[in-house]
């Protein structure tokens, strides 16, 4: 299967306007790109590196997959935090896991379950 780098694209253009609504030059510092380079592969001008591609993956917690064919895989919420759990260190992960306390408290008592 050969691969797509107008669609890869499209994907990727996708994944920072519509899930995070930023533009290219913000979605380029979470990346570690240059927004020049989000740009040539947002119009399908050059084909993804490994090392781009990563990047993208690990800063959005998309699945690689997901970017490069276009698979939804079942529990994509679950997987993608999954993702971004893998790839966090010790830091990170603690400071994940307070926020997410947070969260759970606050949604448990505005909604009284």
């Amino acid at each position: 299967m050969a691969l797509d780098r107008l669609l890869m694209g499209q994907r990727i253009r996708n994944i920072r306007e519509k899930i995070f609504k930023e533009t290219r030059e913000r979605f380029a510092d979470r990346c570690g790109l240059t927004e020049s380079h989000i740009g040539q592969i947002e119009r399908g001008e050059i084909l993804i590196s490994l090392k781009a591609l990563e990047k993208i993956a690990s800063s959005t917690g998309i699945d690689i997959n997901q970017i490069i064919y276009g698979k939804p895989i079942n529990n994509c919420t679950r997987k993608n935090i999954e993702t971004i759990l893998d790839r966090s260190n010790e830091q990170q992960l603690n400071l994940i896991y307070k926020i997410l306390l947070i969260i759970k408290v606050s949604f448990k008592s505005k909604f009284h379950f």
